[in-house]
């Protein structure tokens, strides 16, 4: 949030915590959308473990980094986070897939918890690519 928050030329989501539930953000906007629930109401839901999130946010955050894919003045697009679930085939996993042979010259920055990078990486054919840690994020 504090490296996007000067920037112009990013675009894409991320998920940070409002009281306690996660919630999308849309980088280039810097609005959000309820994404994490208490409860499953929705036949949409998806859960991951002990968290509930609403499909119907994944599908509205996707229609976001599709316009975000295709926005020239978006030279950075960043997807927080790719996870087991996406490893399973569910959430982004479809969008990434999609987004990976159409980023063109953008950068793509997909954070992914450590332990999983290699399997991130070999799950959507990624040969192009540079680990990063939070301080590794260009000025």
């Amino acid at each position: 949030m504090e490296w996007v928050s000067t920037r112009k030329d990013c675009g894409g989501v991320l998920s940070p915590d409002k009281d306690g539930l996660r919630q999308l953000y849309n980088i280039k906007n810097g609005k959000s959308i309820a994404w994490q629930k208490k409860q499953t109401d929705a036949p949409t839901d998806v859960m991951v473990g002990r968290f509930v999130f609403d499909g119907n946010a994944f599908h509205q955050a996707m229609s976001w980094l599709d316009h975000h894919l295709f926005d020239p003045e978006i030279k950075t697009l960043i997807l927080d986070e790719i996870g087991p679930l996406e490893l399973s085939g569910k959430g982004w996993d479809s969008w990434v897939k999609n987004a990976v042979s159409k980023i063109g010259d953008k950068t793509l920055i997909l954070v992914v918890r450590e332990g999983l990078v290699e399997k991130v990486v070999a799950h959507y054919e990624i040969t192009d690519y540079e680990v990063l840690t939070k301080v590794d994020l260009p000025s």
